[in-house]
């Protein structure tokens, strides 16, 4: 590790950042603590509120790592021209990032921020791109229905795919569901297309 002196604020941001990434993927968040990075850094406590507000600043830009993460695998997909086929494509790949990522993926959703907590403009931004992809393939659908909306289609589907890998994560999926988590995911995926492809002929 370079001395402290080699560092100036950005590469000493990054440093914290990646030590909270690493500790989180290594224990899990319930063991992240301001003095787990700064020990994992060769730094004091006090040195990581002078580059970050608190923990959830710290956590929030762990987390856009995350997402980022999550984005390149799901731009990493097996592509396919069949918009119904590339759905279930992208299912396949988030349930494989959860299996490969599961500390960071859980720490994502089970963080709870303080109340009245406003995400910063950059971060809702890295959410917003998760779900154009799942967009485009409702788009390419093709259903000339102006009172159809396809973000709105796409944002249920994630939804609903992300609410059963929960499940499955928390154990609790075989208590309600006698199928696999893929199973569920790709059933889940079919009720929502055709219930997008439906809707168009009211």
């Amino acid at each position: 590790m370079a001395r402290r002196s080699e560092h100036n604020r950005e590469e000493l941001r990054n440093l914290i950042v990646c030590s909270a990434q690493k500790l989180i993927a290594e224990r899990g968040l319930d063991s992240l603590s301001a003095r787990a990075i700064a020990g994992d850094i060769g730094y004091t406590v006090g040195t990581l509120y002078q580059h970050f507000d608190d923990m959830s600043d710290i956590l929030l830009n762990v987390h856009a790592r995350t997402l980022t993460m999550l984005g390149a695998a799901l731009a990493g997909c097996k592509t396919d021209a069949d918009p119904r086929m590339m759905l279930h494509s992208y299912a396949d790949c988030y349930i494989d990032f959860i299996r490969k990522n599961t500390n960071a993926w859980e720490a994502l959703f089970s963080f709870r921020r303080q109340q009245g907590f406003v995400n910063p403009d950059w971060y809702i931004q890295h959410i917003s791109d998760l779900t154009l992809q799942i967009t485009d393939c409702f788009e390419r659908l093709n259903i000339q229905n102006p009172d159809i909306d396809p973000k709105q289609a796409a944002q249920l589907t994630w939804a609903s795919v992300h609410s059963v890998c929960c499940l499955e994560q928390s154990g609790r999926l075989g208590l309600m569901l006698d199928d696999s988590l893929e199973t569920v995911a790709h059933k889940l995926i079919d009720i929502h297309i055709n219930a997008y492809v439906s809707s168009a002929a009211r």
